[in-house]
């Protein structure tokens, strides 16, 4: 008894949605909420704060020079990154393998209320070569920037939260 091929490949779509696979960017969004205005306290100073201001205005919100305009305030404080060694070769004593962490604090409150307060951290890693000294120094940059976009998803994760509350 043998198969059409249609029928092997229904089946693997079935098994594949059924069990909740997506691929890498695909995972279902929430719906986004109304426009809002948003005011980011030491906002364009941080690397953080840039990012996040460009992602809101790209979402169609808007980013006031006032707390007083805002729908929400956004406190960014502490954002730093911290690299450390990972793992050490044995024959050289070297490192071979780095991680880069990427930590802030967040507090968000809607206009006139208190504010959430939370603490992000990202981590990962990279293996350093010593042959690729250049290659390894790029590779760091790409990799903090990757940390930085992943933080500011969070945050607007949080805030289109908030707002569609």
């Amino acid at each position: 008894m043998k198969l059409p091929l249609w029928h092997v490949l229904l089946l693997v779509l079935f098994l594949t949605q059924g069990c909740g696979f997506h691929l890498r960017g695909g995972a279902p969004q929430a719906p986004e909420p109304r426009a809002y205005r948003v005011y980011i306290s030491a906002g364009q100073v941080t690397e953080l704060g840039a990012m996040l201001g460009g992602r809101l205005l790209e979402a169609g919100n808007r980013v006031q020079t006032s707390a007083a305009a805002a729908d929400f305030i956004l406190a960014l404080s502490e954002p730093q990154f911290e690299t450390r060694a990972l793992s050490v070769s044995p024959e050289t004593g070297k490192a071979e393998e780095y991680q880069v962490v990427f930590s802030a604090r967040v507090g968000i409150a809607r206009a006139g209320a208190e504010a959430e307060s939370m603490t992000i951290r990202i981590t990962s890693d990279y293996i350093f070569d010593e042959q690729a000294m250049l290659g390894n120094l790029a590779e760091e940059e790409a990799l903090k920037a990757a940390l930085l976009r992943q933080a500011v998803t969070r945050i607007l994760r949080r805030l289109n939260t908030l707002a569609a509350d």
